[in-house]
């Protein structure tokens, strides 16, 4: 200290001279590095005129680095300066260059949050999200504790994290704080202790906001992929209010519960309504059966002791015991079976047919139950076959009494469905019995499309197909006797004149070829007098395009 003395008093050195970064010494005295730093030379630099307010190429001010403390060194004395920049005069609203309040540096005290705010300190949206990224629920209590509303949003950017969070489908000014809090809750497949740890102050953070008056149903915008903006569906979606291009409306525990996020709080959460519709009309129980996780999480399973609970409830069984029905259709007449059979969903057959088993049970007019395309949970059964090269969903539903007979609104058998995967062994002796019961081959969908079309207007083979199973490699050289035998037309032409060559020669090269060699004419023109090889030219096959180049 008595060197900074000597330097100021006898040498005249600036005390307001910066550094690259911007910074003068009073900057580092406020980190708190030493006990002299905060003790002696904060107040002497004071004293001497320093000023309190000045602001680094960041926009801080020395309250905020007292209050950011030593993020990548120990810094014991931080809180100290901070008190004592405080009570001589600095600005406890100050806000940096990215909009970060003073409380927003202190998430991690309760006991500084409440010294702010009696010092002035202002609660902004900022800072609620600050403290749930620092997972503190006592400094959150003591933020919610004034007039802040816990249903407000942020309108700048929060302050960049590294935990992997952040769902960037969702902008930041439409992200809720409780549905941030509620996004943090992602199931760890090797949960450790830290893992265990953090899950139960998030989900403590999660309760703090709903005491406080979160609303769960809150509605935000979300953007969409461009797939999701042709909806031929949209006069069914009901949003609350005019919804720009390019978003949807979401519900906020409906998205929680989509994304496969742990929502044990919330369903546990008294009153909560769990017949309440987002606007696509989905309820709570067709989102926790079309979520990423399945209908089969077990609440408490995040807990270190799960392995120790007297009863596995199921979040699908916790609905049901809250009233849920099962019967209810979402605005596009989808249903609980159509739920449990899209998606990426990862679960046991036992499983799944302990949850098909029960829902048949009491609800057995679900089997056949169509959606406003007329399609089925069979027919949706049958698309997760060609995804997944399995057919046990689709095998369940047959068993359980499914008709495979149900044609949709589209014309579209179950054979259209199946056809796009056939090259795998499996679907294909599927798709052969199917045939067999009685289901015609050569039936046209509202496009004059047959069976035969799914198969061949079909992208190409994948180039790493060999690291699958042999039962589960796609190869096509065996499906052309097949369709030969169950007594396909392979010269059929579709409501717009096209043949089977047009739909494959945006595919397989050998597919394409096995159909010359049936004497199919790829010069054959639809009603837009295009060929297949105009197809094969626009769609740049070159595979294709190269075997009448040959020719030549």
């Amino acid at each position: 200290m008595d060197i900074v003395r000597l330097l100021v008093e006898i040498y005249a050195v600036d005390i307001a001279e910066n550094d690259s970064s911007g910074e003068c010494a009073l900057f580092h005295v406020a980190r708190g590095y030493h006990w002299w730093h905060v003790h002696q030379a904060l107040p002497y630099l004071l004293d001497m005129g320093a000023d309190i307010s000045m602001r680094n190429e960041k926009g801080q001010t020395p309250l905020h680095m007292a209050l950011q403390g030593g993020r990548r060194v120990p810094s014991p004395y931080n809180w100290d300066a901070a008190k004592m920049l405080v009570q001589r005069g600095a600005d406890v609203n100050a806000v940096d260059n990215k909009g970060q309040s003073c409380l927003s540096y202190a998430r991690h005290d309760a006991d500084m949050i409440k010294f702010l705010i009696e010092h002035g300190a202002v609660v902004v949206v900022d800072s609620i999200f600050a403290a749930i990224d620092s997972r503190n629920a006592e400094v959150l209590r003591a933020l919610l504790s004034g007039d802040l509303d816990p249903n407000t949003r942020r309108d700048k950017l929060p302050l960049e994290t590294d935990d992997g969070s952040q769902n960037k489908t969702i902008e930041p000014h439409e992200e809720y704080p409780l549905y941030h809090a509620a996004s943090k809750l992602w199931p760890h497949y090797s949960p450790s202790e830290k893992s265990y740890q953090d899950a139960t102050k998030a989900m403590e953070i999660v309760q703090v906001l709903l005491d406080h008056g979160a609303d769960p149903f809150a509605k935000f915008l979300k953007v969409v992929i461009p797939v999701e903006r042709k909806s031929d569906f949209s006069a069914a979606i009901n949003s609350s209010a005019q919804v720009p291009e390019g978003y949807v409306e979401c519900t906020l525990l409906h998205e929680v519960l989509l994304n496969g996020y742990i929502a044990d709080t919330f369903l546990e959460f008294p009153g909560l309504d769990v017949h309440h519709r987002d606007a696509k009309g989905r309820t709570l129980l067709h989102m926790v059966c079309e979520s990423t996780r399945g209908p089969d999480h077990i609440l408490g399973s995040h807990a270190k002791a799960a392995n120790l609970l007297e009863e596995h409830v199921h979040s699908f069984q916790r609905l049901l015991s809250l009233g849920a029905d099962l019967t209810a259709q979402d605005n596009f007449g989808h249903n609980v079976l159509h739920y449990m059979l899209v998606g990426e969903k990862e679960i046991e057959p036992i499983v799944r047919a302990k949850f098909f088993a029960y829902t048949l049970q009491n609800a057995p007019k679900l089997l056949n139950q169509g959606n406003c395309h007329g399609e089925t949970p069979l027919h949706y059964a049958m698309i997760r076959a060609v995804e997944r090269h399995e057919v046990g969903e689709a095998q369940m539903l047959l068993d359980a009494g499914a008709d495979p007979m149900i044609i949709s609104k589209r014309g579209d058998t179950m054979l259209h469905k199946l056809g796009k995967g056939i090259a795998v062994a499996g679907l294909r002796t599927f798709f052969k019995a199917l045939a067999e019961c009685g289901i015609d081959i050569n039936a046209r969908n509202n496009r004059g499309e047959t069976a035969l079309f799914s198969f061949y207007d079909h992208s190409k083979t994948l180039e790493d197909s060999w690291i699958l199973e042999e039962v589960h490699r796609p190869t096509g050289q065996h499906v052309k006797p097949l369709l030969e035998k169950l007594g396909g037309d392979f010269f059929v032409r579709d409501n717009k004149g096209r043949g089977l060559l047009h739909a494959a020669a945006r595919g397989d090269v050998e597919r394409f070829q096995e159909l010359l060699e049936m004497g199919l004419d790829p010069m054959m023109e639809d009603d837009a007098q295009q060929t297949a090889i105009d197809v094969a030219a626009a769609c740049g096959n070159r595979d294709i395009l190269e075997l009448f180049e040959k020719k030549k």
